[in-house]
C-alpha cells in the first residue's frame, strides 16, 4: 500500500514524474551528448586550422551549450505547462465557488498568472505559478489516493522516509537539478 502512495506521489508531485519524458535522465543525455557530441565533431573537423587543444576545447563548449539550451527551454516548456494547469484548475475552481469574495479572489490570482511571462530568474528560483501547481497537484494526489486530513502529516513522513531509504540515481538527479516538491 505505501509503496503505491510512494509511486503515485513521485509522479504526481514531483518535477522528474510530471514531466518524465522531458526530464528523463536518458532522453538528457541522448540529446546533450547526441547532439553536443554532434556539433562538437563537427567544430572538431571544420576548424582544421586551429590547434588541436583549442579545437578540442571549443568541441565541449558546444556540448556545454547544447546542455545549457535544452535545459532552458525545457524549463520555458515545464513554466507554460503548469502555467496552462493553474489556470485551468482556478478557471473551474471560480465556477464551483460559492462565495463572491472567493471568486474575486480567485479572479484577481487567475489574471495576475495569465499576465505573467517566463523570466530567466525562474531558472534558480521558485516562482508564484510553481508553488500554485505543486499545491494543486498535492491537493489532487491526496483525492486520489483518498488520503484524508487526519493522515496528510503521516503521509507525508512516511514518504520521507521512504525517499531517504530507497533513494536512486534518478531520485538523487531529480533532487540535486530541480528539488523535491
Amino acid at each position: 500500500m505505501l509503496e503505491d502512495i510512494i509511486s503515485y506521489y513521485r509522479k504526481m508531485c514531483t518535477r522528474t514524474g510530471q514531466f518524465d519524458i522531458l526530464l528523463n535522465i536518458w532522453v538528457l543525455l541522448i540529446v546533450i551528448f547526441g547532439v553536443g557530441g554532434l556539433a562538437g565533431l563537427i567544430i572538431f573537423i571544420k576548424l582544421d586550422s586551429i590547434h588541436e587543444i583549442i579545437r578540442l576545447y571549443l568541441s565541449l563548449l558546444a556540448i556545454f551549450a547544447v546542455e545549457i539550451i535544452y535545459l532552458f527551454y525545457s524549463q520555458i516548456y515545464i513554466f507554460y505547462k503548469q502555467k496552462k494547469y493553474v489556470i485551468k484548475e482556478l478557471t473551474s475552481l471560480m465556477e464551483n465557488g460559492n462565495s463572491k469574495q472567493v471568486k474575486n479572489n480567485i479572479l484577481m490570482k487567475l489574471n495576475n498568472i495569465s499576465e505573467s511571462n517566463f523570466k530567466f530568474q525562474y531558472i534558480e528560483r521558485t516562482y508564484y505559478i510553481d508553488t500554485l501547481y505543486n499545491k494543486l497537484k498535492f491537493n489532487e494526489f491526496l483525492k486520489i489516493s483518498k488520503i484524508d486530513s487526519k493522515n496528510v502529516e503521516t503521509v507525508k513522513e512516511n514518504i520521507k522516509e521512504h525517499i531517504k531509504d530507497k533513494s536512486n540515481f534518478k531520485d538523487i538527479i531529480d533532487i540535486a537539478f530541480w528539488g523535491l516538491i
